[in-house]
């Protein structure tokens, strides 16, 4: 590695273009004193972290199951560094089992055990699962009150449907029976009134003679 002094020299004969630059001559110290290891080391750092780390789809057993095997693997002891890995623990846990467990927590902040600690993350991820269950439940039935089943409407009758004034009433097709009945009804009262008419016009020619 130079010494910084010399390169400092060397920068001010040369009457570098950096010294007028702050940008360049950021990049010219790093390309001198710049640790060229420290991206490869930063990435398994951040590698590092993501292994203590809930994911999305991972239950809580499986995530305690996950660091168990990771502190086994790097030479943890988990009685005589509980608390530090009880924090790791809960460093990584997702969110929503946070806000389900932290009411649950006691007052010196932290449960007594780390097996107590999962055992009660477990149990509200139980819970979570069980209130989705039930939500879904309720949106299934509310979609089948809104909508009627085949079944249903199949077993009910079909009521009398009145006809609408845009749709007259056809005509009933006459009987024949009862048409010549009719007929003859007609042709008897007819034949009363003629007998009646002239019954009246005699009686009244006879009045008449008899007062002349």
């Amino acid at each position: 590695m130079a010494d910084p002094s010399e390169w400092a020299g060397d920068l001010s004969a040369e009457s570098d273009s950096c010294l007028q630059d702050l940008h360049l001559f950021s990049q010219e110290m790093a390309k001198v004193y710049g640790d060229k290891a420290r991206r490869c080391v930063c990435v398994a750092e951040i590698t590092l972290i993501q292994e203590y780390i809930q994911l999305p789809q991972e239950s809580v057993r499986a995530y305690a199951n996950r660091l168990k095997a990771n502190w086994r693997q790097a030479g943890w002891n988990q009685q005589k560094h509980e608390e530090v890995l009880y924090y790791i623990a809960w460093a990584g846990l997702c969110n929503s089992h946070k806000n389900k467990v932290e009411p649950m927590i006691p007052g010196c902040g932290r449960f007594n055990t780390l097996a107590k600690f999962f055992d009660k993350s477990a149990a509200s991820e139980v819970t979570l699962v069980e209130n989705k269950k039930l939500k879904q439940q309720q949106q299934q039935q509310q979609q089948q009150q809104k909508q009627p089943t085949d079944s249903s409407s199949k077993g009910s009758k079909r009521g009398y449907r009145h006809p609408s004034p845009s749709q007259p009433t056809p005509p009933v097709a006459a009987n024949p029976a009862n048409r010549d009945q009719t007929d003859m009804a007609n042709q008897a009262a007819e034949n009363n009134c003629q007998a009646y008419r002239q019954h009246h016009n005699g009686y009244q020619r006879k009045s008449s003679k008899a007062d002349v």
